[in-house]
C-alpha cells in the first residue's frame, strides 16, 4: 500500500505540470497567432509594392493566360454564382452551421464564434496590408485584359491586394473543414475554383489571390485555434468541484423532469440567467447587423441582403398580393389563431397542461412586445422597399410602415408562437416550420424586411418561446408519478 500511494504521489504532480504547461502554451498561442497574422499582413502588403521586373512579368503572364480563357457565356455564369461575396461566403457559412445544428448541436455556439472570428480577423488585417500604400488593379495597366465594363467600375473602388474574396473564402473554408471533416476536399476544391475565377474575371493578379489565400488561412487557423483552446479551458473549469456543485444546484432538477419542485433561489437564478442570455443575444444580434466598424462583416451582410431581396422585390405582382398577405402577413388573424392552436395542443394533457399553455402564450406575448420595444428603440434601419428599386403600389407599403426592420415584429411573433406550438405538439414541427419559412419569404416579397433581420428575429422569437416554456415548467409542477427523486 505504501508503494502504491507513493506511485500516485508521483503521477499527480506530473499531471499538474503538464496541465500548467498546456495552459501556458494555449494562452501563448492565442496571443501569438493573431499577432503573427498581422505581422505577415504587413510584410505581404510591403512586398506587394515591390513586385517589379521579372516577378511582375510572370504575374502578368499568368494573369493574361487565365484571363484570356474568357468566354461571354462562362463569364456571365461566374458573375452570377461566384462573384458576389455575400452569396459566396454564405455558401460556406450555411453548410457549416447547418451541419453543426443537425449533427453536433452542442458545438453550435463554437461554430458561430469561429465564423465570426474568421471574418473579424479578415477585417482587422486590412489596415495592415494597406499600411504602405495600395496596389492598382491589373486591368489599369494591362490594356489587353478582358473585363466586364460594369464590374470594372466597381472594382476600381477597392484595392487589388490582397484578394478579399480569397481571404474570406479560405478562412471560412478552414472553419467549415474543422467542424465538418468530410467536407475538406470539396471545400478545398471550391476555394481553388474561386481563386481561378478571380484571375479569370480580370479582377486580381495571381499574387493578389495567393496572398489573400495565405492571409485567409491564417485567419481560419486563428479562429479554429481560439474555439479549440477556449473549449479546452471551459472543460478544465468544468472539473472544478465548486463549479460542479453550483451548476448542479442551479441547472439540475432535484426531481427528474420536474423543475418546479426545486428551491425558489435555484429557479430564480436559472430563470434570470436565461433571460439575460436571451436579452444579450438579441442585443448582440442587432449590434452585429447595424455595426459598420468591421467592414467585411458589414459588407457581407449588406451584399447578402441585397442579393436575396432584390430578385423577390422586383417580381412583386399585385394580383397575388392580397391572398399572400392574408395567409402569411395579416397579424390580426395569424397571432390569435396560432395562440388558440397552442392552447388546444396544451389542453390535450388536461387542466395542468392548459395552465402551462396559458403561461407559455402569455409570457411569449409579453416577451415579444418587450423585445420589439426595447430593441426597436435602439436599432433603426430602413425597410428594403424604401431603399431598393421596386414597383410596390402605395397600398402595399402601408401595412408595414409601422414596422422596424430590426427586430422584425411579424416574424418574431410568428416564430415565437410556432416554437410554442411545436413545444406541445412535436409531430407538427415540420408543418409549423414550413409555414414559418413561408412567412419569411412573404416579408421579403413585400420588401418589409432584410434577410439578416429575419434570421436574427426568427432566432430571438424561438428563444422567447423556449424561455416561456421553461418558465412554465418552473412554475407548474409535473403531475407525473413516475418522476424519480435524485440522490
Amino acid at each position: 500500500m505504501k508503494r502504491k500511494n507513493q506511485g500516485r504521489g508521483v503521477r499527480r504532480p506530473r499531471g499538474r505540470i503538464w496541465l500548467i504547461l498546456e495552459a501556458f502554451l494555449s494562452i501563448a498561442g492565442l496571443v501569438v497567432a493573431p499577432a503573427a497574422t498581422f505581422l505577415i499582413s504587413v510584410l505581404l502588403g510591403w512586398a506587394a509594392l515591390q513586385v517589379t521586373g521579372a516577378w511582375l512579368e510572370w504575374d502578368t503572364r499568368i494573369y493574361l493566360l487565365v484571363n484570356g480563357w474568357s468566354r461571354p457565356e462562362v463569364t456571365k455564369l461566374i458573375l452570377l454564382l461566384l462573384n458576389d461575396p455575400g452569396i459566396d461566403y454564405v455558401a460556406l457559412i450555411a453548410p457549416c452551421l447547418l451541419y453543426v445544428w443537425l449533427r453536433r448541436k452542442w458545438d453550435a455556439p463554437w461554430a458561430i464564434m469561429a465564423v465570426v472570428i474568421a471574418l473579424v480577423m479578415g477585417s482587422l488585417t486590412i489596415p495592415f496590408t494597406q499600411q504602405f500604400g495600395l496596389r492598382e488593379r491589373p486591368f489599369v495597366s494591362i490594356t489587353a485584359a478582358i473585363i466586364d465594363p460594369e464590374w470594372r467600375k466597381i472594382w476600381m473602388l477597392f484595392p487589388t491586394f490582397p484578394s478579399g474574396h480569397l481571404r474570406e473564402t479560405v478562412g471560412l473554408a478552414l472553419v467549415l473543414g474543422y467542424f465538418w471533416p468530410a467536407s475538406r476536399w470539396p471545400v478545398a476544391f471550391y476555394a481553388f475554383v474561386v481563386a481561378v475565377t478571380r484571375i479569370y474575371l480580370g479582377a486580381h493578379y495571381p499574387t493578389d489571390v495567393a496572398a489573400g489565400a495565405f492571409i485567409g488561412a491564417m485567419d481560419g487557423l486563428v479562429a479554429v485555434l481560439t474555439v479549440n483552446r477556449l473549449g479546452w479551458f471551459l472543460g478544465l473549469a468544468g472539473g472544478l468541484r465548486w463549479l460542479k456543485r453550483a451548476y448542479a444546484y442551479v441547472f439540475v432538477p432535484r426531481t427528474t423532469g420536474d423543475w418546479a419542485r426545486d428551491p425558489v433561489p435555484a429557479r430564480a437564478i436559472r430563470l434570470t440567467v436565461m433571460l439575460g442570455v436571451l436579452a444579450g443575444g438579441g442585443y448582440l444580434g442587432g449590434w452585429a447587423i447595424n455595426y459598420k466598424g468591421l467592414r467585411i462583416v458589414h459588407d457581407l451582410m449588406r451584399n447578402f441582403d441585397n442579393s436575396v431581396t432584390n430578385p423577390l422585390l422586383l417580381r412583386f405582382d399585385p394580383q397575388w398580393a392580397e391572398g399572400i398577405y392574408q395567409v402569411l402577413g395579416n397579424g390580426q388573424v395569424i397571432y390569435p389563431t396560432m395562440a388558440v392552436l397552442v392552447l388546444l395542443a396544451a389542453a390535450r394533457t388536461g387542466w395542468r397542461g392548459l395552465n402551462k399553455g396559458i403561461v407559455v402564450v402569455g409570457v411569449t406575448g409579453l416577451l415579444v412586445y418587450a423585445i420589439v420595444e426595447w430593441l426597436g428603440a435602439r436599432f433603426d434601419r430602413a425597410l428594403p422597399y424604401s431603399q431598393l428599386e421596386n414597383s410596390l403600389p402605395q397600398e402595399w407599403l402601408l401595412p408595414w410602415a409601422s414596422h422596424s426592420a430590426f427586430p422584425q415584429r411579424h416574424i418574431l411573433a410568428v416564430a415565437a408562437l410556432a416554437a410554442a406550438l411545436g413545444h406541445f405538439t412535436r409531430p407538427l414541427l415540420p408543418v409549423v416550420y414550413a409555414y414559418l419559412l413561408a412567412v419569411a419569404a412573404d416579408l421579403l416579397y413585400f420588401g418589409a424586411a432584410w434577410p439578416t433581420d429575419i434570421v436574427i428575429s426568427l432566432v430571438i422569437g424561438q428563444g422567447a418561446a423556449h424561455y416561456a416554456a421553461f418558465l412554465s415548467q418552473n412554475l407548474v409542477p409535473d403531475a407525473s408519478k413516475r418522476a424519480k427523486e435524485l440522490p
